[in-house]
Formats: structure tokens, sequence, C-alpha cells
């Protein structure tokens, strides 16, 4: 199973849909940050009591924390993209957001000042 398939299943007990995005955003976050933090405390339990070594019960709880990860990560990722589809879709009637749209997801580090005035004193040469 690929990521794309693990998200669309995913989406199924996703019980937030009809909230805002901004709620979307801030409870998929949280969620993310509270599973890594259970995923933390296995892992630093097996180092604190177990000198690192993994038992096959502590692994299952371990892989049971990565699934938790995952589900949010893969969550926040859709709304993610149905946003920047929004955004794009505004950029249509909003020059300066298509631009800002087009610079952070660039390859291309944005020109400073300096670079840019360069720029502006050969185009006039």
């Amino acid at each position: 199973m690929d990521f794309n398939e693990y998200q669309q299943l995913a989406t199924r007990t996703a019980t937030f849909d009809g909230k805002q995005k901004e709620y979307q955003m801030l409870y998929l976050t949280l969620g993310v940050a509270g599973e890594s933090g259970e995923l933390a405390e296995k892992i630093k339990k097996i180092l604190r009591n177990d000198d690192g070594v993994i038992s096959e019960e502590k692994r299952e709880g371990v892989k049971a924390e990565l699934g938790d990860v995952l589900w949010y990560l893969s969550q926040l990722a859709r709304i993610l993209a149905r946003m920047e589809e929004a955004m794009i879709q505004q950029a249509a009637y909003s020059p300066l957001l298509l631009m800002s749209i087009q610079a952070a997801t660039s390859t291309t580090p944005p020109a400073t000042p300096r670079q840019r005035n360069r720029e502006r004193a050969r185009k006039k040469d």
C-alpha cells in the first residue's frame, strides 16, 4: 500500500470534515504532536528501562504509535493540499498571492534585495 492509498483509507475515519479549515489544521497538528510525544515516551522507556532492547510487545506498542502519527500526518497533508488548491484558485485574482505561492513552491531561492537591484540595473543598460 502506498501513501495515497493509506491516506484515502484513513480519510474514512476522519470525523472533523465539517469544521473550519483552521480548526482542522490545529486539530491535526495537535494530534501529530500528541502522538509523537507518546511515541517518544515509549522509546524513552525502552532506552531507560530495557537498555534499548525492544521486546516484541514493546515493538508492537511502538508500531501502534507510529500508525497513530502516520494517520494524523496523512490527514494534515490532505487538508494542506486542499488549502493549497484553494489558494491557487484565488491566485488567479491576486497577483501578489500567486507570486507568494510560486516563491513558496519554487526550488530556486528567492532573490535578495541586492540581487533584484542588480537585475534592474542590468535591464536599464
